[in-house]
């Protein structure tokens, strides 16, 4: 009885095709074009400073930190972007990390393409009703 069942059991799987091959499907991994980074340097009128920043899709999170002319201030953001085929318009809130750390009004700005891969910035950073700062510069996209 049990070899009959051992029979019906091995004669069933036998009957049906098997795929039975050493090669696997190599998963294909594509970067998605909504991936962005950049650095940058940007100054104003009395400093200059580095901007690094990373996003997916519109939604973009970095640093901003000035040299002596802020008293060597870090502020890190979070910013959403509207783009524009060689332009890119973003805006969000700003954090104070060094130096009495606080919320800030915003950041506003805008990129504009220089060539390829670099691209001119302009952006205001607005600490509170009577204090902001023109930065300017240019960034590099990756």
């Amino acid at each position: 009885m049990l070899r009959a069942l051992l029979f019906f059991f091995l004669l069933s799987i036998s009957l049906s095709a098997q795929e039975c091959s050493p090669y696997f499907d190599i998963p294909t991994y594509e970067l998605s074009s909504k991936k962005s980074a950049s650095i940058g340097y940007v100054a104003c009128l009395h400093a200059g400073g580095v901007v690094a920043e990373v996003g997916y899709d519109n939604v973009f999170v970095g640093v901003l930190a000035m040299g002596g002319g802020h008293n060597n201030e870090t502020y890190s953001f979070i910013q959403y972007d509207f783009v524009y085929p060689n332009v890119r318009v973003y805006g969000g809130p700003v954090y104070r990390i060094v130096q009495n750390p606080s919320l800030l009004i915003g950041r506003f700005g805008t990129d504009f393409k220089l060539y390829s891969r670099l691209w001119g910035t302009a952006s205001i950073l607005q600490v509170n009703t009577n204090l902001n700062y023109f930065h300017f510069g240019v960034k590099l996209v990756i």
